[in-house]
């Protein structure tokens, strides 16, 4: 009876040693295993979002939902000006007024185009320093209508987005 005892208790210790193995084997995958798995089950990321874990390894995010509230900086599909490149052009050509001394300064003015397509949050990001080329820059940029938004995964987000206005 001893031996039989002995026997069930020495399985069940191995048994629970499995257990324990499998528990942490689970738990300890590297990132390029994880970003296999990911692609296997058709669900990694197709933007280049990350959050990482408690360990430090990389998740992608794409099975998280999109928050149409918040503030994005890299999207699937940047905002655009309605018309595209070429109407941005001609906007800034009849409305920009040229201080006196600009001789083909670029100034790259950054803006939050919201999810609605509103211009807000208008600020310089680089400038020759000359205070009234900055000002006409955020001025003709915030005389645009609105914008198309941005767009994760087909859903309209708040996203920035970086204009260079050439004087």
């Amino acid at each position: 009876m001893k031996k039989i005892l002995l026997l069930f208790l020495s399985s069940l210790l191995i048994f629970q040693i499995q257990a324990q193995k499998s528990k942490y084997a689970s738990s300890t995958i590297k990132p390029q295993e994880r970003s296999n798995i990911e692609k296997s089950l058709n669900w990694a990321s197709t933007s280049s979002q990350h959050i990482s874990d408690t360990r430090g390894y990389e998740i992608g995010v794409s099975a998280a939902p999109v928050d149409r509230d918040s503030i994005y900086h890299e999207v699937d599909i940047a905002p655009s000006f309605p018309g595209g490149d070429e109407a941005v052009r001609r906007f800034i050509a009849q409305n920009l007024i040229r201080p006196k001394g600009s001789k083909g300064e670029v100034v790259l003015v950054k803006f939050l185009v919201e999810r609605y397509g509103e211009i807000s949050k208008v600020h310089i990001v680089e400038s020759n320093g000359d205070p009234q080329i900055s000002a006409e820059a955020i001025r003709v940029v915030r005389k645009m209508n609105a914008w198309n938004p941005g767009k994760i995964r087909g859903i309209e987000v708040a996203s920035y987005y970086v204009l260079p206005v050439r004087f």
